[in-house]
């Protein structure tokens, strides 16, 4: 599995671009971790981007590629047809009746490209460099010629030049690299270069490419560490040969099969106090390694389902968050994943950030390394769960709605109204692990509720009135729809939980089939 943005540089396109192709449902992601908003693409995933690639080069528009992709159409069908259509052109004939041609063999290939890849253990080594912001590439010649000279000058011996690459996605400018020269010795005193001892970790995969063969060895990397299933946890370094050539590395770890029986933290922590630990953070980047960040570049651009966190006085658990002294406890997911995630604060630049050790998705099914999340202090108030929770208006009065009264049995759980189909199971939210089991409408406005843990609430926790299910100890107000579909009356309920009261993400839907019993 490759998240976004390694499967951003495996494909040379923007992250924004895969976003945007997700949400025209012409490449969706094979898994998306509920919990970080992190998108998974497999194997399978790339050969449709190079599918999508090659026809949207031949001038097929977006829309008609969709239509390609779903009915699954024959290639040699598809490509005589466009022909017909392009000698009609006749300004863009011969470019598309090219790419036409090339378009079967494109399609038919395997596309991998061919770079030998070997994952070993890499010798670390001392550089004296210089962290910045690059506009471009083309920079790094001038500064590594800087370094060699001042070196040779003050009587140090140099060996290769090193960039490290700390970016997580396909960038074209404003590149954040560290541009070194491997030495001996010891630095001059007042050297305007840092002296940076690189780990390449336990394990390192690395490819040898010619200089004008970096982007596609990047990709072949990248396809072989998702296709071997191991996991990248820290940032690149190219290393520069005397001849032309260049040895890229990347520290990773080897992942297991995937499991649904997740590895579980006790959460149980005795509270140790930490005052500078209290207060409201905003989530700023998400990252393999810790020395990826950089304030003045961030390098993790999706979409965050969480976007900021409360450390409330005491330890305090809200939403899926508690903490003490050095752990942010954080349970989450379906099935429940708990982890105990070690954190450090640093000040830097005149502002608190906070760097957590956090034990996601692929720590808890697949046996990973945590992924570093940085928060950014925003206040150090003393916040309480009430404040910073959510609320609806829940005290709308009673308006009666005969299509909504009697008892409904809970069938599925979806993320929007339009997904829902009730032939097909839904594998993301089976039936069987749904929490919610029944809702009963009684005239009047009483709404009762059963769970699957075998409790059950009404009135005072729950009312009703025409449109909203009450939730009043949540202050939730929780728009149903009633819908009938091949002759069936489904009642589907907005699913207000601590995503949305204290994350403020969208509600998914609860769907209920009348109970006839």
């Amino acid at each position: 599995m490759y998240k976004i943005g390694e499967f951003s540089k495996l494909c040379q396109v923007s992250v924004n671009t895969l976003r945007y192709y997700d949400s025209e449902e012409l490449l969706c992601p094979e898994y998306t971790d509920g919990f970080t908003g992190y998108r998974y693409y497999s194997g399978e995933s790339l050969q449709r981007y190079h599918m999508i690639s090659v026809l949207k080069d031949a001038g097929f528009p977006l829309d008609e590629i969709k239509i390609i992709l779903k009915s699954g159409g024959n290639i040699d069908l598809i490509v005589d047809n466009r022909k017909k259509e392009l000698q009609a052109e006749l300004l863009l004939i011969e470019d598309r009746l090219i790419k036409l041609s090339a378009i079967k063999k494109s399609l038919q290939k395997e596309g991998k490209i061919m770079f030998g890849v070997t994952v070993k253990k890499s010798g670390d080594f001392k550089i004296a460099s210089i962290r910045k912001l690059l506009v471009n590439r083309a920079e790094i010649a001038g500064l590594i010629a800087e370094k060699t000279d001042y070196l040779k000058k003050h009587n140090s011996a140099c060996e290769n030049a090193v960039v490290i690459n700390y970016e997580i996605e396909h960038q074209v400018t404003k590149l954040d690299y560290e541009v070194g020269v491997v030495f001996t010795g010891k630095l001059p005193k007042n050297c305007p270069y840092r002296e940076n001892n690189v780990d390449t970790g336990e394990q390192a995969a690395s490819v040898v490419c010619a200089l004008s063969e970096l982007e596609n060895a990047y990709a072949a990397l990248i396809q072989y560490i998702g296709e071997h299933n191991y996991q990248m946890t820290g940032a690149y370094h190219e290393i520069y040969h005397n001849n032309d050539t260049v040895e890229i590395g990347v520290p990773v770890h080897k992942l297991s099969p995937y499991s649904s029986d997740p590895k579980l933290d006790v959460l149980d922590l005795p509270f140790e106090n930490d005052e500078a630990a209290i207060g409201h953070w905003e989530i700023v980047d998400c990252l393999a390694c810790r020395e990826q960040f950089n304030k003045d570049k961030i390098k993790y651009t999706g979409q965050k389902d969480i976007k900021e966190i409360y450390f409330l006085p005491g330890g305090e658990r809200y939403w899926c968050f508690a903490w003490t002294k050095g752990y942010l406890l954080a349970r989450f997911g379906s099935p429940q994943i708990k982890g105990a995630n070690q954190y450090e604060i640093a000040v830097i630049g005149g502002e608190k950030y906070m760097f957590i050790e956090m034990k996601s998705w692929q720590y808890a099914h697949a046996n990973g390394w945590p992924e570093v999340w940085v928060l950014r202090q925003l206040d150090n108030k003393a916040h309480t769960k009430q404040e910073v929770r959510i609320k609806d208006r829940t005290d709308l009065p009673f308006v009666t709605d005969a299509a909504a009264i009697g008892k409904w049995a809970v069938c599925d759980l979806v993320k929007d109204i339009g997904l829902f189909d009730p032939d097909i199971p839904n594998p993301q939210f089976p039936k069987e692990a749904l929490f919610w089991k029944t809702v009963e409408f009684v005239d009047g406005g009483n709404c009762k509720i059963a769970y699957d843990d075998a409790t059950s609430y009404e009135q005072p926790h729950y009312t009703w009135t025409k449109d909203y299910v009450l939730a009043h100890i949540s202050f939730a107000a929780e728009k149903y729809t009633l819908i009938r579909i091949k002759s069936c009356d489904y009642l589907f309920i907005e699913w207000k939980s601590g995503d949305y009261s204290f994350g403020g993400q969208k509600p998914l839907y609860y769907v209920f089939r009348r109970d006839e019993k």
